[in-house]
């Protein structure tokens, strides 16, 4: 791992954060950029733009999470955030407690790259702002623990129902109508100058250092092709990644979380059989298909077993749902009691859903990429064998 510190706008510290995303962006060892921010402004996105949009053109993918508290939003990067990302929630707790982080992800097979500070996305925090930052290089897979850390508080985030809304036309519209999110095309006045405020000038001045200047390139690429998966695609089959594995099984009541009985308890799981497969499913899903995940020791009715936390790309139906992190448990003690099932997958986040709308006699697919990337689709047509 390589730590290095980040800060602005001295050009003796430079360069700033602004001009390090843009060089990973442009880095083809990265395929995925995630973002969570507390702010997000035209002024700011605007200069990431054309790199985004031919991130994107190239197979990766960009998620975003945008806070909206203390009015520091505008309605124009929002739109512009959501324009330029395959994936984007606005995060808001009413209840109270602000939304501050400041967290840029890349990832790719080799390499990761977590920058973590104070910068949000707008035009000061990426250039022209007091900031300070740290940013770590991490090499696969020597380095995961760390890059696992940083994705369980992603997902983490996304799964807050309540208070992590994945963004539509109608939420922005919400938004733009309420006194929330700025506009930035409207005046601000300047709440920093003491010609503004009826206490006296205060004795501040101007810096000694020299700062950083920043040239605003016109934008005028166009935006990317939608990396979204279209109908007839699993989720993996929308990456740029060929598929390596594949499992799928028709969903029976209990599996799709629809018991056909009364006072038939929702177990939440999903139990990993043979189905069409020539495999011995007491051993394939711990040993081959989820066999490098990292698991750990748990119990499971009291008896030793053992538990991964996986990333899914999840879709169901024509809905692209985005990243989710499921829990799936191995138990040998299990052979005995459930007719040689021994793995089952939690729905965890997704089993409101599923009790919610009945997807009984669809197919659940898991498919596993070269890069080793999952993603997990439920869908009405037979998937097709891989070759």
């Amino acid at each position: 791992m390589d730590v290095r510190f980040v800060s602005a706008p001295f050009t003796a510290t430079a360069p700033p954060l602004g001009p390090l995303l843009v060089e990973r962006l442009q880095d083809a060892a990265y395929d995925t950029f995630d973002v969570a921010v507390a702010w997000a402004k035209r002024s700011g996105l605007r200069l990431l733009v054309p790199d985004l949009v031919a991130f994107r053109a190239r197979g990766g993918r960009v998620a975003a999470i945008v806070g909206i508290d203390e009015r520091g939003a505008t309605r124009q990067g929002l739109r512009l955030m959501r324009d330029n990302s395959d994936d984007m929630w606005i995060y808001r707790d009413a209840s109270g407690g602000t939304f501050h982080p400041k967290l840029y992800v890349f990832r790719g097979a080799s390499r990761a790259c977590v920058i973590v500070g104070s910068s949000n996305v707008t035009r000061g925090g990426l250039y022209d702002n007091y900031e300070a930052s740290m940013l770590l290089t991490l090499r696969r897979p020597a380095d995961d623990g760390m890059l696992t850390s940083v994705d369980a508080y992603l997902d983490l985030l996304r799964d807050q129902s309540e208070t992590c809304l994945e963004v539509t036309d109608e939420l922005l519209e919400r938004l733009n109508a309420s006194a929330v999110v700025q506009d930035e095309d409207a005046h601000r006045d300047s709440a920093g100058a003491d010609s503004e405020s009826a206490a006296p000038a205060l004795p501040f001045g101007r810096p000694t250092a020299k700062k950083t200047k920043v040239t605003v390139a016109s934008v005028s690429a166009r935006r990317a092709r939608s990396l979204r998966p279209r109908p007839g695609r699993t989720a993996a089959e929308a990456s740029s990644e060929q598929i390596a594995s594949r499992w799928f099984k028709k969903l029976a009541a209990s599996d799709a979380q629809q018991p056909p009985r009364g006072g038939t308890n929702i177990t939440g799981l999903l139990r990993l059989t043979k189905s069409v497969f020539q495999i011995d499913q007491t051993t394939y899903f711990r040993r081959v298909l989820f066999g490098k995940a990292n698991w750990s020791r748990t119990k499971v009715t009291g008896r030793p077993a053992e538990e991964a936390h996986l990333s899914f790309d999840v879709r169901v139906g024509n809905r692209f749902l985005g990243r989710r992190r499921l829990r799936v448990d191995h138990a040998a003690h299990r052979e005995a009691q459930q007719r040689n099932v021994t793995t089952v997958l939690h729905w965890g986040p997704l089993g409101q859903l599923l009790r919610g709308e009945s997807f009984v006699g669809q197919w659940v697919v898991i498919d596993q990429t070269t890069a080793g990337r999952y993603g997990l689709t439920i869908q009405s047509r037979r998937p097709e064998l891989l070759g």
